[in-house]
């Protein structure tokens, strides 16, 4: 039966939950592919860049070696520069014949070089020298020529040292060695390399970018106090960089299309097993696999049966009992929830007709977070309403306080009008902690109904007080609310709640749920009246 089950309510969510599908089935699809063309431009990009400076840390560490090497020895030679060319000539030979790198070591005063450890004494215009430094620096300077007299193209790193009278020491290492060591370095990164030394020239190394490839800088460092800074830079290619990314995702995409699979079908699972929960349920409603029963409510005062609670089961077909703590949750999960609600008042209206009750007698039923934030609820309790009027049943609707927060204007609206229909609203599980205490006392409602944690705290023997249950009762009757008590499976436990002014209790102690007929004959024999039934003790609903 599903008397207030229609089409207009489903195709909407429908709707919207087959977008949702496509958008995880494209989302699972997709995401692998986008991660694996990132990871492999990063890694690209890293891998690039941890090679630039591979490559320049190696040079610079050999040109830091040589111009260790030529500072020393221009050092060395500074004392020479006391004394005649005619008298330190030989001095010079020997000690560029002895070290390695050195195309010549020079004597220079004002405006000449003086004495050579090539040409011996000399008389050589530092005008020759395109790039030497006007004057004779008074500190150590270090930079790199295009070129030196005798072999003007052939580049050199000059190292000058101030000597005595004005004089200096040059040495002058060979560039071929500077050039020997960048030409070994670029055929293995294939990058361009420039070096410069101090403030000459560059050298440069490599192929540079054509104009048809952009540029890019992979490495620039600054090594070294000046005069003798060492700064190497590393010049790659946009095009050999997207050749390497293109290598690393050829490598990475056949994971990635197996990873986006796996997703697609995990993705189309999981939706599949939704899907078949929603299924389930409504083809269920369907096929009748719902009852109702239904938990008699004690009235303390008048010590006889006020009423009910209707709880849903199921029992499936083969008869395998889904216990409501799966179905439930799968139900709001799936958006059922406010359809199987409607079942669950179709399914009470149909059963009340059977029964025999006082005029006024309570029947309670729960709503969930969804359908009481929904327009559709006054609609609903209404038709359920005019079902009941036959029989003068009162209805109660229970209300979690989670519920009314979730959408509190629109269920502050509902209840209102409920309750301008005559419906009394009950809190459920009251005290669990959803509510502030300034909200609560906005809230329409009548009855607030004791959570059977709390009433589980009352001393089996009678002795003693439950300080946090107390001080629920005591916040319950400032708020003017009655009370009803929740899994009350034992004497002291009813004692205890009657002596604080408890208006209604629930549980095994009084009775169990029990289907609409079994009812309807509990009722009728009398036996609504009979507080301590054969069963006390066991444990409560």
């Amino acid at each position: 039966m599903r008397t207030f089950f229609t089409a207009d309510t489903v195709d909407p969510d429908t709707r919207r939950r087959f977008r949702r599908a496509g958008i995880l089935l494209v989302l699972a699809a997709v995401l692998p592919l986008v991660a694996s063309v990132l990871f492999s431009w990063t890694d690209a990009r890293q891998h690039e860049r941890r090679d630039a400076e591979l490559a320049a840390h190696v040079v610079r560490n050999q040109v830091a070696t040589i111009l260790a090497q030529g500072q020393r020895v221009a050092n060395e030679l500074v004392p020479l520069t006391n004394a005649p060319c005619e008298d330190v000539a030989a001095d010079l030979r020997r000690r560029r014949d002895a070290e390695p790198y050195f195309r010549s070591l020079l004597l220079v005063e004002p405006g000449r070089v003086y004495c050579s450890s090539v040409l011996g004494s000399a008389n050589v215009p530092l005008s020759h020298f395109v790039e030497f430094p006007t004057g004779l620096p008074q500190a150590p300077w270090v930079r790199i020529v295009s070129g030196t007299p005798l072999r003007p193209q052939s580049p050199a790193l000059l190292i000058g040292r101030p000597g005595v009278d004005g004089r200096s020491v040059v040495a002058v290492v060979d560039g071929q060695y500077l050039l020997d060591l960048l030409g070994a370095i670029t055929p293995l990164t294939a990058y361009q390399i420039e070096l410069r030394v101090g403030d000459g020239i560059t050298l440069r190394s490599g192929v540079a970018p054509s104009a048809s490839d952009d540029a890019l800088l992979l490495f620039d460092e600054e090594t070294g106090a000046a005069p003798a800074q060492i700064d190497v830079e590393i010049i790659g290619t946009q095009g050999r960089l997207n050749h390497a990314w293109a290598q690393r995702l050829v490598h990475l995409l056949p994971f990635a299309v197996l990873l986006a699979g796996v997703l697609v079908w995990l993705s189309y699972r999981s939706l599949r097993s939704g899907r078949s929960a929603r299924e389930q349920l409504l083809r269920a409603i369907d096929a009748g696999e719902f009852h109702v029963e239904y938990q008699p409510v004690y009235g303390v005062a008048s010590g006889r049966c006020e009423g009910v609670e209707a709880l849903l089961r199921w029992d499936r077909a083969g008869g395998r009992t889904v216990s409501p703590e799966l179905f439930i949750p799968q139900a709001e999960a799936s958006r059922v929830i406010v359809p199987l609600t409607r079942h669950l008042l179709a399914l009470v209206a149909r059963d009340s007709r059977e029964w025999f009750v006082e005029p006024g007698f309570h029947v309670a039923v729960n709503v969930a977070s969804e359908h009481l934030s929904s327009e559709h609820l006054q609609g609903d309790m209404h038709a359920f309403i005019e079902q009941l009027a036959g029989q003068q049943l009162q209805v109660v609707l229970e209300v979690t306080e989670h519920s009314l927060i979730a959408n509190a204007q629109q269920a502050h609206a509902n209840l209102t009008a409920l309750r301008a229909r005559g419906v009394r609203v009950s809190i459920d599980d009251f005290g669990t902690g959803y509510c502030s205490l300034s909200y609560l006392q906005s809230l329409p409602f009548d009855l607030l109904k004791i959570d059977r944690a709390f009433v589980q705290t009352i001393d089996p023997a009678g002795h003693g007080d439950a300080p946090v249950l107390d001080t629920v009762i005591g916040l319950a009757h400032r708020l003017g609310a009655e009370l009803i008590a929740e899994g009350v499976e034992t004497p002291a436990q009813f004692d205890y709640l009657r002596e604080r002014g408890v208006s209604f209790v629930q549980g095994f102690l009084y009775a169990r749920p029990m289907r609409a007929d079994a009812f309807a004959r509990w009722y009728a024999a009398g036996e609504q009246h009979a507080l301590f039934t054969e069963g006390a003790g066991a444990t409560g609903a």
